[in-house]
């Protein structure tokens, strides 16, 4: 008679948007009934931004990405036997109730809610905070195909369509897309990362508005110009308006030039832009420089033994970019290179190699730098100067522990 009464559990119209799913008690058939309510309670408006409705249906569809997401939780927290199966059922005598799908079922739930669903999907790849709950919140989703169909949707809405000289074109929301990024780079998935970064802020529609940003300014800066001279000869008219014009443009051109200097990024850390490379070049590529050195810093952090990470590198987790985990298994990527890279190299991983080749074609294609680390500069000048002027610092971990902990991994 339990289960029979959790059906018949009405589903409360007067739940803030922010707890309409999640309001206990929370378990599967009651999720269900208030996924089928949705559409009633919450019923489809413009996209006007500053619309208080768009705003509650923002917040319903975070709660909802919440709600899907805890019931996931729920089931990794079951015993071990129940974790990779199917549907599975408490038989008895009187009841056979579905209790609780797969975590791969509920996921594709929560997808077909907000992105399959006409409705629900022009607020849900619009609002950059409702995307990053979906890609935050734990478990957090992996499906490759999904992760660039929500960067390359909500991407592609947010960049302006059409242009004015009298309208400031406003700040582009590039945040879903470094987070989509991240989870990319969380799974090891390096190539993919540039392909994400080619298909948005190294894109050409992305590019086209940067150009009409500064072709805009420019304009705005001209007409200040002009009026301001034509405001100094009008009230000082024994100087000659050429004068007023050289000196306006050169005062103007410098605040400009000093103005813009600050928004281009010449030095993102490991990376930094060919010496040869036009200012102009560098400012719209910015973004560029930044999201690769993100890409670069992760590769040498998880995957690489340097001075920086020595100390702890023979306590991490051991890496090798063949294996990709998708939906709680293990996918090993073919190579047929290994026999021939193991062959001329046998203490370097083949897969390791092709992709610092990769990387170094994309270096080369894009006009970047690789600049040596700090790390690697300290520890040639050390060794230069035999020692001097360096003090002995205890690192912090001991060694001699590192060393205890790999013999202990080794015999688990």
């Amino acid at each position: 008679m339990r289960g029979s009464l959790l059906l018949r559990i009405p589903v409360n119209h007067k739940l803030k948007p922010s707890n309409f799913f999640t309001d206990p008690p929370l378990n599967y058939e009651i999720y269900l009934k208030r996924v089928r309510t949705f559409p009633k309670v919450f019923k489809p408006i413009d996209n006007a931004k500053t619309d208080p409705e768009r705003h509650n249906i923002d917040l319903a569809l975070r709660n909802a990405i919440k709600a899907n997401r805890t019931l996931q939780r729920n089931n990794i927290s079951l015993p071990h036997k129940y974790r990779h199966s199917h549907d599975y059922y408490i038989n008895d005598e009187v009841l056979n109730l579905k209790l609780m799908p797969s975590n791969n079922k509920l996921e594709q739930m929560l997808w077909n809610f907000l992105y399959n669903n006409d409705q629900n999907k022009s607020y849900f790849t619009t609002n950059s905070n409702t995307l990053k709950a979906y890609l935050t919140t734990p478990p957090v989703p992996h499906n490759p195909k999904r992760l660039f169909d929500i960067a390359l949707t909500n991407f592609n809405q947010i960049l302006p369509k059409r242009f004015s000289l009298f309208k400031k074109i406003d700040h582009i929301d590039t945040s879903v897309t470094y987070t989509v990024l991240q989870l990319l780079l969380e799974k090891k998935d390096y190539y993919s990362a540039f392909k994400l970064i080619d298909l948005t802020i190294n894109s050409p529609d992305y590019l086209n508005v940067l150009q009409k940003r500064f072709k805009h300014s420019l304009i705005y800066s001209s007409s200040a110009i002009t009026t301001i001279t034509l405001a100094e000869i009008f009230m000082l008219p024994l100087i000659s308006p050429f004068a007023w014009m050289g000196i306006n443009l050169l005062a103007f051109a410098g605040l400009f030039y000093g103005l813009f200097r600050l928004r281009v990024v010449q030095n993102a850390g490991r990376l930094s832009w060919r010496p040869y490379n036009s200012i102009y070049y560098n400012y719209l590529h910015s973004e560029e420089i930044i999201a690769i050195n993100k890409v670069i810093t992760h590769l040498e952090e998880h995957n690489e033994v340097n001075i920086k990470n020595f100390h702890h590198s023979k306590v991490r987790k051991s890496t090798n970019l063949s294996l990709f985990e998708s939906n709680d298994f293990l996918l090993e990527a073919p190579n047929g290179k290994i026999e021939l890279v193991n062959s001329l190299h046998p203490h370097e991983d083949a897969e390791m190699a092709n992709l610092q080749q990769f990387l170094r074609q994309e270096l080369n294609k894009r006009k970047m730098v690789l600049n040596d680390s700090p790390e690697e500069l300290d520890f040639l000048n050390f060794w230069l100067t035999h020692g001097e002027n360096y003090e002995w610092i205890e690192p912090d971990q001991d060694p001699a522990e590192i060393v205890k902990l790999d013999i202990k991994n080794k015999l688990a």
